[in-house]
């Protein structure tokens, strides 16, 4: 009944699998049965998805946009509960179902976007006890964090993704207003 009167009317003409390639799906009208080599599929009811909980982090925490994944892991950059930010870096191994903290970032910061590019997780701007301007890079190789090029202004609550070995840096806000900007940081240049 979702199909339109011209393929139904092809459907018909053709016993529904004229020409057709086994291993293809084909549509085939109601009430006739599957041509040689196929099985009828009837679309049933929907299953139902429900979310899953799995093991908790360290410290219970908002992430804005601080989560990322680098190499099959998921890492949870900075973040913030109550009146406190935190510098922490967890990773969470879907293989395994657990967290493990890893060296933490310089500066405590909430409001952190995070990006993922070449190995290297990079924790940009965010919120100390005002939006700051400030980035760190984190290695996995190394587990250890240096200074990343400084954003132009200071900025929080940012989107970012990575995108053909670029990062990009959508709107934020400045600590007075929202803003309306997109950068780019090519890690190369």
């Amino acid at each position: 009944s979702m199909l339109s009167q011209e393929v139904l009317n092809e459907l018909n003409a053709s016993g529904g699998a004229s020409g057709s390639v086994p291993g293809s799906l084909i549509a085939v009208p109601a009430n006739q049965s599957a041509p040689s080599g196929y099985e009828l599929y009837q679309k049933g009811e929907p299953k139902e998805l429900v979310w899953e909980e799995k093991a908790p982090v360290s410290v219970a925490r908002y992430a804005y946009d601080g989560v990322e994944v680098l190499d099959g892991k998921i890492y949870f950059v900075g973040g913030r509960s109550g009146s406190t930010n935190y510098n922490l870096l967890e990773s969470f191994d879907t293989n395994t179902m657990t967290w493990q903290t890893l060296a933490p970032m310089t500066i405590a910061r909430a409001g952190v976007a995070s990006a993922a590019n070449d190995g290297k997780l990079y924790a940009i701007g965010g919120f100390v006890n005002s939006p700051v301007s400030s980035v760190e890079v984190y290695d996995v190789s190394t587990n250890s964090w240096t200074n990343g090029p400084s954003l132009p202004s200071v900025l929080n609550v940012s989107s970012s993704i990575s995108f053909q070995g670029k990062i990009y840096l959508v709107g934020g806000h400045n600590g007075s207003s929202a803003v309306n900007q997109v950068l780019c940081l090519d890690p190369v240049s």
